[in-house]
């Protein structure tokens, strides 16, 4: 059994201009969709080692948004075989070895569906994806691409850590959703935007006795934030036992859905795979984008009281 992996598609660089209604998420979504092409060929250096990377056989869907294609990588190579008549093994040299990994892009809803490799792992194909885009669509700039986190998962492995001495989150602004970012950064956007930032860590640190509350409600709204698709976390302590514990939601934590080795480089079935996990992963992420909405609506509730508390008393 194969393993279909699930990424969320992420407009980064230009996201407070999609804020600021200067540019449409949807006219930037639309650009990625029409401008993936296959004549665009990127390379890496890795150990003196040269791999060129392409996109391949891209199959677009303009009534769905919908691209399916191949992500091809190549470099010099040696092919082993075995030959019967000297009982011995062969070795054949090849100069564009390749592998590939298949995907699913499902554009209009950011979600990338896909089946990685021995040789072509996950973060590889991650990054080689963002690279090839934003080469590809110079227009919507630098882009993010996480890996989606399951949430149940993910609270199993956070409370096997009984005492959680350290926490770091990244996160990267939500996609056309201004509210959920002020719920998880818990500032106000335009503020944040004059920083230049584009990207968040949050490292926070308790005492060796008591260590972190990872129930309170900002470090909730941080974990609801790599829920969603917004970011990852590592959580560093010790369990019931008192030896180490660590925890690594792009390790431990993925959301993905199981597919059979004969489907895993079927473009069909992956798409299929993709399009089933996007409605589940809707289902879990709602429960956790409507908690930090709801949190931000309390504090903004317990705002407005002590105003109206600080003025009836300056009014008496």
């Amino acid at each position: 059994m194969a393993t279909v992996y699930f990424a969320k598609f992420n407009i980064n660089e230009k996201i407070f201009e999609v804020y600021n209604n200067k540019i449409s998420l949807d006219y930037l979504l639309r650009k990625v969709f029409l401008e993936m092409e296959t004549d665009v060929e990127l390379k890496e250096t890795v150990k003196k080692k040269t791999t060129h990377f392409k996109f391949i056989t891209l199959y677009k869907d303009p009534d769905t948004l919908i691209v399916n294609g191949r992500l091809v990588a190549y470099a010099p190579g040696v092919h082993v075989s075995y030959d019967e008549e000297t009982d011995d093994v062969m070795e054949t040299q090849d100069n564009k070895k390749a592998t590939y990994i298949t995907f699913c892009f499902d554009v209009k809803n950011e979600t990338i569906g896909f089946v990685p490799k021995l040789d072509f792992g996950r973060k590889q194909f991650i990054d080689r994806f963002r690279q090839l885009i934003e080469k590809l669509v110079p227009e919507v700039g630098e882009i993010e691409i996480i890996l989606e986190s399951d949430k149940q998962l993910l609270n199993e492995k956070l409370r096997k850590v009984n005492l959680v001495e350290q926490l770091t989150v990244d996160l990267i602004p939500p996609n056309n959703d201004k509210k959920l970012f002020e719920s998880l950064f818990g500032l106000n956007s335009d503020d944040l935007a004059e920083t230049g930032g584009r990207k968040f860590t949050f490292n926070i640190r308790g005492t060796a006795e008591k260590g972190l509350d990872v129930t309170s409600a900002f470090i909730k709204n941080l974990i609801n934030g790599v829920i969603v698709g917004y970011g990852k976390l590592t959580a560093r302590g010790k369990n019931t036992s008192g030896e180490p514990a660590f925890v690594n939601s792009e390790e431990q934590a993925l959301y993905t859905k199981g597919i059979a080795d004969i489907n895993k480089d079927s473009i069909p079935e992956i798409e299929e795979k993709t399009r089933a996990g996007y409605v589940s992963l809707v289902s879990m992420k709602l429960t956790a984008r409507e908690d930090l909405l709801k949190k931000q609506r309390e504090l903004k509730s317990e705002l407005l009281r002590k105003i109206e508390d600080e003025e009836t008393k300056t009014g008496a």
